[in-house]
């Protein structure tokens, strides 16, 4: 099984998170991304689509 420590890609706000928040969160809580970045990449609004 693969695994992944969350921590590491996202911003600290986001750290401790659930996962159902952490799936609908903005593109901008990923480390490294501004909210000014996430604005612009415009359709792309939450880091996984609903439903996944």
């Amino acid at each position: 099984m693969t695994s992944i420590d969350l921590d590491k890609v996202l911003d600290k706000a986001w750290a401790g998170k659930s996962l159902p928040e952490i799936l609908a969160a903005p593109v901008g809580a990923l480390k490294g991304i501004s909210d000014r970045d996430g604005e612009l990449l415009g359709p792309v609004r939450r880091i996984f689509p609903a439903g996944v």
